[in-house]
């Protein structure tokens, strides 16, 4: 039961890891590339929002419980967020001065993966 467990989770953090790869290359080839690290941004926020409707859609639906939501959850949501980007870019813009940027990534990274999160939340609870 536990390597069926680390192979769905590993399974999501595979197809996770990729999608947050190319979010990162389309952002850089895209113009997006400049002041704001919009690769991780991206992909954390997003990140949120899936999160959001998978965490009330497997509160609701049993589909989306047991190894679904493990490979959903933790794998892919695991995988395509990243705490330590963040974290690293955070610290490249305080080192550099770059304090307005600074504020702003944390605000929105931070006040908009919650909201999106609740947003998401919200939006299977009061539809489905």
């Amino acid at each position: 039961m536990l390597l069926r467990h680390l192979l769905w989770v590993g399974l999501g953090s595979f197809a996770g890891g990729i999608l947050r790869y190319l979010v990162a290359l389309y952002t850089r080839t895209h113009g997006f590339d400049g002041f704001f690290p919009w690769g991780t941004f991206l992909v954390n926020v997003i990140g949120c929002f899936v999160m959001g409707l998978l965490f009330a859609l497997s509160s609701r639906f049993p589909i989306f419980a047991g190894e679904i939501r493990l490979l959903l959850m933790v794998g892919v949501c695991g995988g395509f967020t990243t705490f330590s980007s963040f974290t690293q870019e955070n610290v490249l813009l305080l080192q550099s001065g770059q304090y307005l940027t600074l504020g702003l990534y944390l605000l929105a990274s931070l006040v908009g993966g919650m909201l999106l999160f609740f947003l998401a939340f919200s939006l299977v609870k009061y539809l489905l």
